[in-house]
């Protein structure tokens, strides 16, 4: 079975939950007690599955499940309206993009950014006029010019490089 991506069912709740707590602590040290208490399992899978039920056809929500090989999830990706006063009308902002530590470097980010991409692109544009967009939230370890991007506003153009 070759790995795929696929809109997750309810199913898949424990197993996003199970992702994203193992990405967390990878990234943020599982050597904080209170990091690990706070992500609890069950918690975390009730807000995913809440997530996937919100997910119906024609909703602004989205949540993609990444499947290894033997159709283990192994990652995720979920989408909804971009919620920024500033942001256009319709804009989709990328609420989560995770992967399995065990799991990265595999292409599961790839395929998931390219069903998020699909899927903002399949939804019918608010005026024929509007540009479908896809917010991307900033981190502490997203690249500078990211950051630099940022600090524009949406509407000035970026920068001449030398």
């Amino acid at each position: 079975m070759p790995q795929s991506v696929r809109p997750a069912v309810a199913a898949d709740a424990a197993a996003l939950a199970a992702v994203q707590r193992a990405a967390y602590l990878a990234l943020l040290g599982a050597d904080v007690p209170a990091l690990a208490a706070a992500l609890d399992p069950a918690v975390l899978a009730a807000t995913w599955r809440n997530a996937i039920e919100l997910a119906t056809p024609g909703s602004p929500y989205a949540v993609f499940a990444a499947l290894d090989r033997t159709d283990h999830v192994v990652g995720f990706a979920a989408i909804g309206p971009l919620t920024d006063p500033d942001a256009r009308p319709g804009a989709t902002e990328l609420v989560a993009l995770w992967v399995h530590p065990d799991h990265q470097r595999d292409g599961h980010g790839s395929r998931l950014l390219a069903a998020v991409a699909d899927a903002v692109r399949s939804r019918p544009a608010p005026s024929p006029a509007a540009v479908r967009s896809l917010g991307l939230p900033l981190t502490p370890s997203s690249p500078p010019a990211a950051w630099a991007g940022a600090a524009r506003h949406p509407n000035q153009p970026p920068a001449p490089t030398s």
